[in-house]
Parts: structure tokens; C-alpha cells; sequence
């Protein structure tokens, strides 16, 4: 089972050093750098890649979620065993319609973040999640 992330553009090398931490502490989680490209639908190319996999759309939208309530979807996930994709969209966000094609819509915060701030938070959130499913004390509070 896989963790992928999706997303488009690039981002400063002190924030690609940060994302790339998480990757290699966490085997399972995958980043996906999509290619921006004029005349061509990123989302197009995100759901594409995404394939048959659990599609989690990030938008300020969706809904906001809790220590303890992404740490219970990561154990449904994991248990799925189905490969779940994580959609950064581009400066441009989500329109309505691709935003219902995911099967999860999961807002980080109300506050708006660059995209490529937002997929260091994802992985970050997804490894916190991972440490307090699987009792690794990176996660050090009882109450989450």
C-alpha cells in the first residue's frame, strides 16, 4: 500500500529537504510531481496518475480534521489496503467538479497555503498519523 502525494510546480530546496525527510522515514509515502504544462488540465494529469487509488482532494473547502480523526482514516486506509492519493492542486485550486471526483475532500486549515507549503504539511500530518497508529513516540500526547 502506497501513500501518494500529487502535486504540481516546484518548491524551495530548504522545503524539498523538509518533504524529503518525511519520505524517507516513511517508506510507504510516494511524492508525485506532476508537470505543469499550458493547454493541459492538471487535475486531468493528477486524476490520471491516481488511478484506481483512494483519491483525498486538499482544499480549504473540505473538512478540517483532528490528530485522533486522521490517524483513525490512516488505520481505514491501511486496512483498506488501497493505495490513497493526496491532490495539491496548483495556485488555481480545485474547481467545484473536480473537487467531486475525490472521494474525501480534507481541508488543513481555513487559511489559504502556498501549494507547496500545504504538501510539506500533508506529509508531515501523514507521518504524525502513521507514528500514533503504529505507538512510535513521535507523537508525544495522549490527547489528539
Amino acid at each position: 500500500m502506497k501513500f501518494r502525494v500529487l502535486y504540481v510546480g516546484r518548491g524551495p530546496k530548504w522545503l524539498d529537504a523538509a518533504v524529503g525527510d518525511y519520505v524517507r522515514r516513511m517508506p510507504e509515502l510516494e511524492l508525485v510531481r506532476i508537470r505543469d504544462t499550458p493547454n493541459r488540465s492538471c487535475f486531468d494529469r493528477m486524476i490520471r496518475s491516481a488511478g484506481s487509488s483512494v483519491v483525498v482532494m486538499l482544499d480549504r473547502r473540505g473538512k478540517q480534521l483532528t490528530t485522533k480523526e486522521l490517524a483513525d482514516r490512516y488505520r481505514q486506509w491501511n486496512f483498506g489496503g488501497n493505495d490513497v492519493s493526496f491532490l495539491v492542486g496548483d495556485s488555481e485550486g480545485f474547481s467545484e467538479s473536480e473537487i467531486g471526483q475525490g472521494e474525501f475532500v480534507w481541508s488543513l486549515s481555513p487559511l489559504t497555503y502556498p501549494y507547496s507549503i500545504a504538501r510539506l504539511v500533508v506529509c508531515e500530518q501523514l507521518y504524525r498519523a502513521r507514528s500514533i497508529v503504529n505507538g512510535h513516540p513521535y507523537h508525544r500526547y495522549e490527547d489528539c
